[in-house]
């Protein structure tokens, strides 16, 4: 696992924001694995990373990157995905939502998995880029040239968690608009 967070583990609220990394070589096992979501008290936003399956991880049954629970809570819930590249190797599920429901996933690309969402989950954006390779490149994950990601983000009047510089410091938007992943092409 990359990131395990719950905030009943402590005093029962909380805030987690997780912006502007690259994961590389994560798992389709659980690699993300968020729970009690209705318990969360602030704001629980994931917002421009980079994250790639590691190439020779093979999907266990119906395993999903990114595994999310309420614990049979009901929402609203606070949670937003958005501006973030994922990138499969084509045999599981980008987000399993264990209680089923609408999410905040939005404006992200999503390329070479079986299916975004698992268990009748669903989102809220319409923005999300499916199936297009993002064109990474390097060892940092960077977007290539004539990539769906660029351009293409959220802007922070969308989500106040959009991030004003990116993985290297460097001030977005660098084009037309803002990119979608770790890293603001220049």
């Amino acid at each position: 696992r990359v990131l395990l967070a719950s905030p009943g583990r402590t005093d029962g609220s909380g805030s987690l924001v997780v912006r502007n990394n690259v994961f590389d070589g994560a798992s389709h096992f659980e690699g993300f694995f968020f729970t009690n979501l209705a318990l969360w008290t602030g704001p629980f936003d994931f917002m421009n990373n980079t994250v790639r399956v590691a190439p020779d991880d093979r999907a266990r049954n119906t395993s999903s990157l990114i595994t999310l629970q309420a614990n049979g809570q009901p929402g609203p819930y606070l949670l937003s995905v958005a501006n973030n590249v994922f990138v499969g190797e084509g045999e599981a599920n980008a987000i399993d939502f264990f209680d089923e429901g609408e999410l905040d996933v939005d404006y992200n690309v999503f390329f070479n998995f079986s299916a975004v969402f698992e268990r009748g989950s669903s989102s809220t954006g319409t923005n999300n880029i499916v199936g297009s390779d993002p064109r990474l490149m390097g060892d940092v994950l960077e977007l290539g040239a004539g990539s769906p990601a660029l351009n293409a983000g959220a802007t922070p009047a969308q989500y106040d968690a959009v991030p004003a510089v990116d993985f290297d410091g460097t001030a977005r938007p660098q084009g037309a608009g803002y990119d979608i992943g770790a890293h603001e092409r220049e």
